[in-house]
């Protein structure tokens, strides 16, 4: 018998077990997509472990180091090239096609676009099954689940210290566009279930129950989610670091907060989420140093610090955080690229320090360097007089964090080394640099026989700011002729001129910018198997990735690229 009623929508309620399935697939799915890529590379990070053994986790100090000597001649320090060009070639040909980037897309290269792709198509995929009826969507509760099942995947993808990086070779740097998606697809499937049940509290009793205790802490937490994806978008979180990263830590905390008071199913999701917060914040308390550093104001607007006590721990080409304890600098810290190699890799006989040098741009790296010179008036009138002075020095106590960065590859088993560097991210090539020289002198068992070193640059004072230091690899690769090292200096400034005569390094100085295509091309007819190693806007690392795209690597038996490039 029929009524002139509408029939009833089905409760939420009774697709409890299926929200719980669909939510937890989803999050098990994400697992599997990690399980495979930590798979592919278990090969690697298994031969990159038994190489570099204990080197480019933790920071040493130097009465760890007291009685070290160079590692001696190995076995494993030998080239193992592939059997197979034809199977080289061919990964080769998928690696450079998925590095492509796409214009108009905040920097994400093809690959980085297929996995999003991918996840946005499962997600679709989860929200509609057996979600719907002639109505359309009735299942508010199936976007909540979705929503929770992702927060431990992005809780573990914000981890500085993350085991998924570790085992695929990927920093925490590289895996951070991941983050940012799935901190977003969060609220995508926040708002989509805050929306679909305000739907059902109108249609059922003609207002919305906001007042009620669920209501309040989930739409709380819609709330501080908004105001961390606000304050996350490129343009202010470049212009407004630290109140980006005041607004995402009190953000998280209160979404950690609500959404436990919220329904007790997110329990288990929230707690798999504070154990990788608790983690992290673990590792960094246990990687971080507290020490003494000199820093020093050097030409080109630079601030160089050696870091005292800290002589070993991280490979070339790795970044650490540092926290200066003095006056406002102390809440703030701020990644920097080591600048030299390590102890245990370089041609050095006496102890060194660890050293970074920063440029002068933002606020923060403004006021060192201000420090740096004793003076924070006048600043621009001193450092124009850099060039005719010695430089100033000052002592400061800082926390230092890291080292962080992965790179799977040892340049030092590639007959050929490309570096290429813009403005300061020449600390990156110094760092390479030492490293390579330091096990050719010390070792002597190294494949590399060539380093070719383009840096870019608008200030020529950068030349003078790291010369001493190009100057000291240069002669030590000259006192044991095994590597020939070329640089090329380009200056993008017209109005600055730079010639031989006003530095001592052994360079070709173009004025304008590099042709790579041609660069490359040359380089590669010459080599059996080619490291390229950029850091440098995201504009340089293009132009470079692209001329590797473009060259024949028919001839090489083994080709790599690592690229690091300013921001994320």
């Amino acid at each position: 018998m029929s009524s002139g009623l509408s029939p009833t929508p089905p409760s939420p309620w009774e697709h409890i077990e299926l929200n719980h399935f669909v939510g937890a697939a989803f999050a098990y799915v994400g697992l599997a997509g990690v399980g495979l890529a930590i798979l592919f590379q278990l090969p690697s990070f298994i031969r990159h472990l038994r190489k570099q053994g204990k080197y480019g986790y933790i920071l040493f100090t130097s009465n760890r180091f007291e009685n070290l000597v160079p590692n001696s001649s190995q076995d494993e320090n030998k080239i193992v090239l592939s059997s197979s060009h034809s199977i080289r070639n061919g990964w080769w040909f998928i690696r450079k096609s998925l590095m492509t980037r796409i214009p108009f897309t905040n920097g994400l290269s093809i690959g980085k676009l297929s996995i999003l792709i991918i996840y946005i198509g499962l997600s679709i995929l989860f929200a509609l099954y057996k979600n719907s009826d002639e109505n359309g969507l009735i299942n508010y509760k199936r976007f909540g689940f979705l929503a929770i099942s992702q927060l431990p995947i992005t809780f573990g993808l914000s981890m500085k210290n993350s085991p998924l990086g570790y085992l695929i070779g990927e920093g925490y740097e590289k895996l951070n566009f991941l983050h940012r998606f799935t901190g977003r697809l969060i609220f995508i499937f926040g708002l989509i279930h805050w929306a679909l049940l305000m739907r059902l509290q109108i249609k059922a009793t003609g207002r919305i129950k906001i007042k009620e205790s669920p209501y309040v802490w989930g739409f709380s937490a819609i709330v501080a989610m908004l105001c961390m994806g606000l304050t996350g978008w490129k343009v202010i979180r470049e212009r407004f670091y630290q109140i980006f990263m005041l607004t995402h830590v009190l953000g998280y905390l209160v979404v950690i907060v609500t959404l436990w008071y919220h329904v007790n199913e997110t329990h288990p999701y929230i707690s798999t989420a504070i154990a990788f917060l608790v983690l992290d914040h673990v590792l960094k308390a246990l990687k971080t140093k507290y020490t003494d550093a000199t820093i020093s104001a050097i030409p080109g607007g630079l601030t160089r610090f050696e870091v005292h006590c800290i002589p070993d721990g991280w490979r070339a080409g790795q970044h650490v955080f540092i926290r200066v304890l003095n006056g406002r600098n102390m809440f703030e810290k701020h990644p920097f690229t080591i600048a030299n190699a390590p102890r245990h890799s370089s041609f050095s006989t006496s102890g060194q320090d660890l050293v970074l040098v920063a440029k002068a741009a933002g606020d923060f790296t403004k006021r060192i360097h201000s420090l740096a010179i004793n003076s924070s008036e006048g600043l621009t009138e001193k450092i124009k007089d850099l060039d005719e002075l010695s430089p100033p020095k000052n002592n400061v106590r800082l926390l230092v964090e890291g080292p962080y960065g992965v790179c799977f590859e040892d340049f030092t088993e590639f007959e050929t080394v490309f570096l290429c560097a813009g403005g300061s991210g020449f600390s990156y090539c110094m760092g390479v640099l030492e490293e390579i020289v330091g096990k050719a002198v010390g070792e002597g068992s190294i494949a590399t026989k060539r380093i070719e070193v383009v840096w870019v640059f608008r200030d020529r004072r950068y030349v003078k700011g790291y010369e001493e230091a190009v100057d000291g690899v240069i002669r030590a690769a000259s006192s044991r002729p095994v590597i020939t090292i070329n640089m090329w200096l380009y200056h993008t400034t017209s109005n600055q001129d730079i010639s031989n005569s006003e530095n001592n390094l052994s360079a070709d100085l173009p004025t304008g910018r590099p042709d790579f295509p041609s660069l490359m091309s040359g380089i590669v007819e010459d080599s059996k198997s080619l490291a390229v190693g950029v850091c440098g806007p995201i504009a340089l690392v293009d132009s470079v990735q692209n001329a590797m795209r473009g060259i024949d690597t028919k001839g090489l038996n083994k080709i790599a690229i690592h690229s690091e490039r300013f921001g994320w």
